[in-house]
């Protein structure tokens, strides 16, 4: 069964996982750990997204995020699809 969506207001504090296509590695090395990071730094930056703890694993990503005006979902999706292009262009994926 789908998740129900999230309540999300300014202030509200969020956690977020994000998982690989069919739970594979999501980083391959610390250049792609390194950029992930990047990409939340300039998101984050852009739609007033605090990050308030983060943990990279392989094949997971564990965030704790408190929203601004900028609906989680919106800020998400940025960091999500930016790093999608990022690593499928860095390995050859399509």
């Amino acid at each position: 069964m789908p998740r129900m969506p999230r309540r999300d207001a300014p202030g509200a504090v969020h956690h977020v996982m994000l998982r690989g296509v069919a739970r594979g590695n999501i980083f391959r090395d610390d250049v792609d750990r390194a950029s992930f990071l990047e990409r939340i730094a300039l998101v984050s930056r852009e739609c007033s997204l605090a990050l308030l703890a983060f943990a990279l694993m392989s094949n997971h990503v564990h965030l704790v995020t408190r929203t601004g005006p900028t609906p989680l979902a919106r800020a998400m999706s940025r960091i999500n699809t930016g790093y999608a292009v990022y690593f499928n262009r860095r390995h050859g994926r399509v």
